[in-house]
């Protein structure tokens, strides 16, 4: 059972960078914590949160959208539903392939930069339901990076 948890981290660390082929752009670093609670039904052991943080490149022009329009770039993934509401906003969001999910999100801009998402999702993985709660928390870390914007996906 511990390789599901890598997985959703896995998940997780893919809904804030990808890979990309772009040219570099002046950018800022950001201090990314990230909270990852799953249950698996019929599972009787209990499985710990999965926690872990990263400095990430983001670009000067980041906001809080940029986490779930990275996530579209998953060829397994989409975002639909997509809503805004001044720097906040809400989706749905679902992945299929070996673990498939489904559920909703939310995301808000906080005072001072960086951004605070949400993500609530259902799923299955290798026949086992499952039920998955993520947050991120980024902050501007005070420094400056250089940004590569992630590739176009190919759909």
């Amino acid at each position: 059972m511990k390789s599901h948890p890598l997985r959703i981290a896995a998940l997780a660390s893919m809904l804030a960078t990808a890979p990309s082929l772009a040219l570099a752009e002046p950018g800022d670093m950001m201090h990314m914590s990230a909270s990852i609670r799953m249950q698996i039904a019929n599972v009787q052991m209990n499985i710990p949160a999965q926690t872990f943080s990263k400095d990430i490149c983001v670009s000067k022009q980041h906001d809080a959208r940029d986490i779930v329009r990275q996530s579209q770039r998953n060829k397994d993934c989409t975002v639909t539903d997509y809503r805004i509401n001044g720097a906040s906003g809400s989706f749905h969001y679902a992945c299929s392939g070996q673990m498939s999910l489904a559920g909703d999100g939310s995301f808000e801009a906080k005072a001072g930069g960086g951004s605070h998402v949400n993500i609530s999702a259902a799923g299955n993985v290798h026949g086992q339901s499952m039920t998955m709660n993520l947050s991120f928390e980024t902050t501007p870390a005070g420094a400056s990076c250089e940004y590569t914007p992630p590739a176009a996906a190919s759909h």
